[in-house]
């Protein structure tokens, strides 16, 4: 167990600046219960999270930096949620720490596809640094939607 949590931190140690303002904006847990119960795509409420990421241009160092920081506030979130499962038994814990770093190396590998695709036959240029981070917050995203629906910690609350 010790191994894994060792393993699954490591993928969501953030990296913040110590002044940094959050980048993700909105109440995503209540976005999420509002729209699984009215069996709507989660997606928007990724959009409307990232809302204050999307404000900047792509060629900015701020979309780039905003984009970093809300993949981090991200992984902070799935480390609280894997975290919360004090009290259920062990077995549990573990299930929930390996689906959610399987969860995130699947929603990690799906940036990377994205990313050589689009190399092909071109150069990589500055932009692509920034398409990759907002993959990897949209992808930790997903995985925090992921983890929630399978451990059931939206009805927790």
């Amino acid at each position: 167990m010790k191994n894994l949590t060792y393993l699954f931190v490591c993928l969501c140690t953030a990296v913040t600046t110590a002044n940094a303002e959050p980048a993700l904006v909105g109440d995503f847990d209540a976005c999420i219960r509002s729209q699984v119960a009215a069996n709507q795509p989660v997606a928007a409420c990724i959009v409307d999270a990232h809302a204050g990421c999307d404000q900047f241009p792509g060629d900015e160092p701020a979309a780039l930096a905003c984009y970093i920081r809300a993949k981090d506030e991200w992984g902070a979130r799935i480390k609280a949620v894997t975290g919360s499962f004090s009290d259920r038994p062990a077995e549990f814990q573990q299930i929930v720490v390996i689906e959610a770093k399987y969860a995130i190396a699947r929603n990690f590998m799906n940036c990377d596809h994205q990313l050589e695709l689009s190399l092909v036959g071109r150069d990589p240029e500055p932009l692509d640094k920034f398409a990759r981070a907002r993959c990897e917050a949209k992808a930790s995203a997903v995985s925090l939607v992921e983890l929630m629906l399978r451990s059931g910690s939206l009805e927790q609350k």
